[in-house]
């Protein structure tokens, strides 16, 4: 696979596309949000936080061909575990080869069941191709999924 055919979805905090760097590198951006237990989209998909953006910015300083479908389901250190997994979704429904996630769910006994609901939609993703990048919030005592 060729650099230039590479598709990033990027699961943060939206990505700024009005950055100079940037803009050229979002083909899409969608923002989901989550009232009364259910997902909505969102009109308003713009980085308000700048940690989507910065992602973005990094990555493409390794790669200046990569394009980004920017993923917006927080915009702020919250995220409920049921936009991670419909975040997912989208992104294997819309092809992409890379999943970035800079977030995790704590990996506990209150969350076992909806844990499970992740665990079983990354691991489709994987199945289809795709690659998951995720990293993991730094605490010595916690585990933190999907990283």
């Amino acid at each position: 696979m060729l650099a230039n055919n590479i598709k990033v979805g990027l699961i943060d905090t939206g990505i700024d596309t009005d950055n100079i760097f940037l803009n050229s590198s979002v083909i899409k951006s969608v923002s989901f949000k989550m009232k009364h237990n259910i997902i909505t989209q969102n009109k308003f998909h713009e980085d308000q936080f700048g940690h989507g953006t910065a992602c973005a910015a990094i990555i493409k300083k390794y790669s200046s061909l990569i394009k980004f479908c920017s993923v917006k389901i927080t915009n702020n250190q919250y995220v409920h575990i049921k936009l991670l997994i419909h975040s997912i979704k989208w992104c294997i429904k819309n092809k992409v080869n890379v999943i970035n996630i800079s977030m995790g769910i704590e990996n506990s006994n209150q969350n076992k069941n909806t844990i499970h609901l992740l665990k079983y939609i990354c691991k489709k993703a994987v199945d289809s191709g795709i690659f998951i990048v995720a990293s993991n919030i730094y605490d010595d005592n916690t585990l933190f999924y999907p990283a």
